[in-house]
């Protein structure tokens, strides 16, 4: 008899314990154009979606607003007695290998809430708004994108609850690549390219280069010559 009280506290325990938190939750990246819902697993599915952990956006140009965070869709749920809310999504962007700099965050608000088989609800927190330029003040260089979550829960006394890959967060990586542009070579249409900090170019002799910004402003005039 002892032993059957004993089990019973512990499932009781265990019951309480998992009220209510996270369940698979995205974090909505537009990379290049291209957006996607990348997944921050928790104990439900991820469906078709890619996971945040461990993905590579690939290269942008330096200076561009070509890789945002365009906001989050939060999956919560809380059973009978319990509640949850606030999520927020915490992230920063540091060099690779070099992991530094406080976390930025932002909240959402509650879009949907069903009832669930516990007695309470499983909810949605959807913002896809917040449009944050993730290559702001970077250099060429390589990049990790770290994501974490929280939420406030109440199980008979407020505490937070976390969306956090067990403790290692959400890391993603990209490349940032250099921006110059080249507009005139001898004030010829010459096939010319600059990349990871070289002009390419097919013209020969003494060049007149003129090197503008995407937004058409002249950046640098020099003269070089190309044997």
């Amino acid at each position: 008899m002892k032993k059957i009280y004993f089990l019973f506290i512990g499932i009781l325990s265990f019951s309480c314990l998992y009220a209510q938190g996270f369940n698979s939750s995205f974090a909505v990246i537009d990379a290049n154009g291209s957006v996607g819902d990348y997944c921050m697993y928790s104990n439900t599915s991820c469906g078709a979606n890619g996971s945040l952990d461990g993905q590579n956006f690939g290269s942008f140009t330096e200076g561009s607003s070509a890789l945002t965070l365009r906001g989050v869709k939060f999956n919560l749920y809380k059973c009978s007695g319990q509640d949850i809310n606030t999520p927020t999504l915490y992230y920063r962007v540091y060099p690779s290998g070099s992991p530094s700099g406080s976390f930025s965050s932002f909240t959402s608000g509650i879009t949907s809430y069903p009832a669930n088989g516990c007695g309470g609800e499983d909810q949605t927190w959807n913002d896809i708004s917040k449009n944050v330029n993730l290559l702001t003040g970077l250099n060429p260089g390589d990049y990790v994108l770290e994501v974490y979550c929280t939420a406030n829960v109440y199980n008979g006394g407020w505490s937070t609850a976390y969306l956090s890959n067990n403790s290692n967060n959400y890391k993603a990586t990209f490349t940032v690549s250099s921006s110059l542009a080249v507009g005139d070579i001898n004030k010829s249409k010459t096939s010319s390219f600059f990349s990871e900090g070289k002009l390419y170019t097919s013209q020969k002799g003494n060049l007149d280069i003129q090197v503008y910004d995407f937004s058409g402003k002249l950046v640098k005039k020099f003269n070089a010559n190309n044997v």
